[in-house]
Order: C-alpha cells, then sequence, then structure tokens
C-alpha cells in the first residue's frame, strides 16, 4: 500500500485540531490491541478478550502511519520503528536508517473504551500486516465521508465496534483480518474524563516480576469467549 491514503488534509485538520484532548496523545503506558491468531481481539500484558459489541472512541489525533523493521524470524522487539501522524508529511522509506531488517509499512491509532466491562480502558493498535493495513484504510475512507457529508459538525469523534473477517490463505490457511465498523460520532464535551489505564510494559520487552501482596490477592480477569465459528 502507498502512502498516499486516501485523507484530505483539509478536510481533517479543523476536526483533528478539536479533538487533540479527547483521549490522550502520548501513548506510553498504555497497553497494546491486537487480534489473535484465533480472531479475537485482545489487550494488555493477560491477553484480555475485548467484550463483544463494546463501543471504542477512536482519537483522531492519534492516526499515525510509519514503518516498522521485525527481526528476519519475524519474533521478538522490532529492530525500529518510525511513525508519523497522518497530517504530517509522510516518511520516505528511503531515508530510514539501516537496522539490520526490512522496513514494512504500519498505521497506528488510540482508542478509549465507551461501554461495557472494559469503559476507560485506553489502548494502543498497531498493524503491519496486509489485513491490518486495509482495516485501517477502510477506516480512514469511513472518516473521510463523514466529514464531507457533515462538515462544520462537532461530532467529530468516531465510536467504533472491533470487528473480525477472515479469508482462506492457500498456504496458511484460515487468516482473520479487522474491521473498524464505525457506529456513531460524538463530540468532544461528551467523551468521558480518564485519567488512565493500567500501565503495560513496551512491547516484547520483559515484564519485571509483580511482588505480591500476602494481604490481598486480586481475582483474575475471567476471559471473555466467543462461539467457534
Amino acid at each position: 500500500m502507498s502512502n498516499n491514503l486516501p485523507v484530505s488534509a483539509d478536510a481533517l485538520v479543523g476536526a483533528i485540531a478539536k479533538a487533540q484532548h479527547v483521549i490522550k496523545p502520548d501513548a506510553s503506558g498504555m497497553q497494546y490491541l491486537k487480534l489473535s491468531k484465533g480472531g479475537f481481539f485482545i489487550y494488555g500484558v493477560d491477553d484480555t478478550e475485548v467484550e463483544e459489541e463494546s463501543q471504542w472512541a477512536v482519537n483522531p489525533n492519534s492516526l499515525m502511519l510509519g514503518y516498522v523493521a521485525w527481526p528476519a524470524e519475524g519474533t521478538g522487539k522490532p529492530l525500529g520503528e518510525e511513525m508519523r501522524s497522518i497530517m504530517d508529511d509522510p516518511i520516505a522509506e528511503s531515508q530510514l536508517p539501516q537496522v539490520g531488517g526490512s522496513w514494512a509499512q504500519q498505521v497506528g491509532m488510540q482508542l478509549m473504551c465507551v461501554s461495557g466491562e472494559d469503559t476507560g480502558t485506553e489502548v494502543v493498535f498497531k498493524a503491519s500486516s496486509k489485513g491490518g493495513i486495509n482495516g485501517f484504510n477502510d477506516f480512514l475512507n469511513q472518516v473521510v465521508a463523514n466529514l464531507k457529508e457533515n462538515a462544520g459538525s462537532d461530532r467529530v469523534v468516531p465510536l467504533i465496534t472491533l470487528e473480525v473477517d477472515s479469508y482462506k490463505h492457500t498456504t496458511y490457511g484460515k487468516i482473520y483480518t479487522p474491521e473498524f465498523k464505525i457506529q456513531d460520532w460524538v463530540s468532544i464535551d461528551s467523551m468521558p474524563t480518564v485519567d488512565g489505564a493500567d500501565a503495560e510494559p513496551p512491547a516484547d520487552e520483559p515484564e519485571p516480576a509483580a511482588k505480591e501482596d500476602p494481604k490481598a490477592k486480586a481475582a483474575p480477569r475471567r476471559k471473555r469467549r466467543r462461539a467457534a465459528a
């Protein structure tokens, strides 16, 4: 996919400028949201499954494009990452540093849950797979269409549900892909204020051993399971 995603800077700049403080733009300490190989959206170090039909607000100011470089074996910590807001000039692949691995395009955004058991949870979604990038691209198309149809509206924050689609790969079998379906739009003023979610170490870095409190031990988060397809 090229860097020229279907996003009009003129159409987005006003809405994004107004929405800068809806969800904190700093992603440090946020939990990571990802689509598991089994076809479930999960987040956090405990891989907590996202509640079905829950709605998530997307921070328009957090929509980003860039590149990530992974080790040849495809696992472990990224060798490098360069991300930039979609409002800025795209990163030139030719100017990326040599990091000992191949660079691949990556997309990203920040979300906050606004309904159900996960309400108040803030997460970061990043993807460099074909399915993840296509899902992000489709989401941007929805955003642009709404801004064009409702120019001047203060309802600039998309509320989405996290859906899953799939296709059959000739080599790897069934491959799951994310879909971000916009259910509604809300104004900045209607967004709740959240102090922050449980912090999580950066992806793929070892987590410090937790010290168990002998006086109290929290019950584990129940894993939500969907019926098998």
